[in-house]
């Protein structure tokens, strides 16, 4: 229910609204219909044409209108019939309300007060104090309060999107959306403490793309670009999810594989040599043949294995390519 109270004001709200002044919706819940003419026209008084008071005349009606935000911000009176208002506002909180709450009781209560506060409410004023420029003042500043605290969450949403946003361009491989050498590595480390303590077996896997110069000029450096992200693709879809993957070099990729002995790893590596060698990839009216050689190598759970690893399996690399390349070999 919407109450228009004071025809001497009515022809100075119309004339504001026309005006295209914003009109602060008031939502009034409690019981009593004469609240919502006084406080109309106290607003009235102060600001004419400024505040529009809906009545919500009970906890039913005060309900709905909370959980549904029909206002832009809400008087409500601690004490509807055998109900509490702050109970209402409190069920209202879990299940949809988004708007600044003003307390209001007949009795200046010390600890009605300090609940208001604990449950949210922005302000507390006592009927038998209230005044046309305190109402006024209450609610004007507990909506700007709101206001400022709504857009410092926005602010801080924002900040941490474009925190992680930084954080996934730093660890990120900007041409696969693998794992830089630098993030790589730090994921490897962390694997291996957590191998160190559980007894686990890992593997660790380099590959590259063979004769990868040739594709760059002969076709030029977009064919490689593409050959690239073709093959990070790839490789994600031949290695199981929980495997660490990254591109480490120019052409060259690695990965850690959990849970995994040289001869898994060899598996692996076989299974993304065969798939790289059927793919068919074409970059614009090219169609790129690509072939990789691998290197694999079992990582122990020591300080330095990652090294260790790596170093293991580029000597198995280096030994896949002498002997003709488009193999995996096991480190010695």
């Amino acid at each position: 229910m919407s109450i228009a109270t004071g025809s001497e004001r009515s022809a100075s709200r119309a004339l504001n609204e026309a005006a295209a002044v914003d009109v602060v919706r008031v939502g009034l819940i409690d019981e009593d219909g004469y609240d919502a003419e006084l406080y109309q026209d106290y607003l009235d008084e102060v600001s004419p044409g400024r505040y529009r008071v809906h009545w919500y005349g009970d906890e039913v009606q005060g309900g709905e209108a909370l959980r549904g935000n029909a206002a832009d911000i809400f008087l409500v009176d601690h004490r509807l019939g055998g109900h509490s208002g702050l109970d209402i506002v409190d069920k209202a909180r879990l299940t949809g309300l988004d708007r600044p709450i003003v307390v209001l009781t007949g009795q200046g209560s010390r600890a009605i007060d300090l609940e208001s506060m604990r449950l949210g409410a922005a302000d507390f004023l006592d009927k038998n104090t209230l005044s046309p420029a305190l109402l006024e003042r209450s609610l004007r500043y507990s909506l700007k309060q709101w206001r400022v605290v709504r857009q410092l969450e926005r602010t801080n949403e924002e900040l941490e999107t474009a925190r992680q946003q930084v954080e996934l361009l730093a660890n990120t491989d900007y041409l696969t959306g693998l794992a830089n050498r630098r993030h790589f590595i730090e994921l490897c480390e962390r694997m291996r403490q957590r191998a160190r303590f559980g007894g686990t077996v890992n593997c660790f896997l380099l590959i590259d793309l063979d004769h990868f110069k040739r594709i760059n000029d002969t076709f030029g450096h977009s064919a490689g670009d593409y050959a690239l992200q073709a093959f990070g693709q790839l490789m994600r879809r031949v290695l199981r999810p929980n495997d660490i993957m990254g591109r480490i070099g120019g052409e060259e990729f690695a990965a850690l594989l959990p849970n995994c002995d040289l001869d898994g790893g060899r598996a692996v590596g076989e299974r993304l040599r065969q798939a790289t060698e059927e793919e068919a990839i074409r970059h614009l009216d090219t169609e790129l043949a690509l072939t990789v050689s691998g290197g694999v190598a079992a990582v122990d759970t020591e300080p330095g294995a990652i090294d260790r690893a790596m170093s293991l399996a580029d000597s198995a690399l280096y030994a896949a390519k002498q002997a003709g390349r488009n193999r995996v070999f096991i480190a010695d």
